[in-house]
């Protein structure tokens, strides 16, 4: 599985959505992720990839879509190796 994949069921944990119907272009907002669940899905990532995000990295306003996830993931991801 691919981290694309592991992230689309990460945002399932804390979204009504399913992983087939969320695409990286998706605005966080329109798949169901308000401020409270945004911290869900931090700490969810957090588990799940064995990182530890920096608090600038997980300001609101530079995280609007899936795929800002998806690169934020993937810079500490490439930063642990």
């Amino acid at each position: 599985m691919n981290i694309v994949e592991e992230i689309k069921i990460a945002i399932t944990t804390v979204s009504t959505f399913n992983e087939e119907s969320i695409e990286t272009c998706d605005t966080l907002v329109s798949i169901g992720i308000d401020s409270l669940r945004m911290v869900e899905l931090i700490v969810t990532l957090e588990d799940k990839f064995g990182i530890t995000f920096d608090d600038s990295d997980i300001d609101s306003n530079l995280l609007k879509t899936v795929n800002d996830i998806i690169e934020l993931v993937n810079k500490y991801v490439l930063m642990a190796k």
